[in-house]
């Protein structure tokens, strides 16, 4: 059982970024400044119809207007933004594990970590799928397998690393 809402507040919602935090914000940020640049630059090359959407073998199942390429960085945008903040309040979260003063600062840090790692894969995909849109080809069939055994594996890393963390003792 965790502390209440209140004793988790004392700590602050002030978690120190780590360098692997930034290296991974800023990969996410380029990515997303790349989304929202490059369907400006190829506009004039793309045709007026381009894909939308991929069926679970990574074929081709809709077309639109080139101009839906643009809900991809707009949905980046809203997703990076909503995962930022939820980052940025540790006391708000749901804990899989018991939450002590004393292993308080280090289950917070390994799920700022998870959420932080997690925002920048979200941005990838959404990243490759608007670059695949752009090709007006069929995806890899395998797609979708990867993507899951990637966001899955890194919630079950983190899970399994935050368990290891509240069972630490500190000298």
């Amino acid at each position: 059982m965790t502390e209440s809402w209140n004793n988790n507040k004392e700590m602050g919602d002030k978690l120190p970024w780590t360098r692997f935090h930034k290296v991974i914000e800023v990969i996410a940020l380029v990515i997303l400044l790349t989304m929202i640049i490059y369907p400006f630059a190829i506009w004039d090359t793309l045709p007026l119809k381009i894909p939308m959407h991929f069926n679970a073998a990574g074929e081709i199942d809709r077309y639109g207007s080139r101009s839906e390429l643009f809900l991809m960085p707009i949905l980046s945008i809203f997703l990076y933004g909503l995962m930022s903040l939820v980052s940025a309040f540790p006391s708000a979260w749901n804990m899989p594990v018991t939450v002590t003063r004393e292993n308080r600062d280090r289950v917070y840090q390994c799920t700022k970590s998870l959420l932080i790692l997690m925002k920048m894969e979200v941005i990838a995909l959404f990243g490759y799928l608007e670059y695949s849109i752009t090709q007006v080809k069929n995806i890899p069939g395998a797609f979708l397998g990867i993507v899951f055994v990637v966001i899955f594996g890194t919630i079950i890393y983190y899970v399994v690393k935050m368990r290891k963390l509240a069972h630490t003792r500190t000298n």
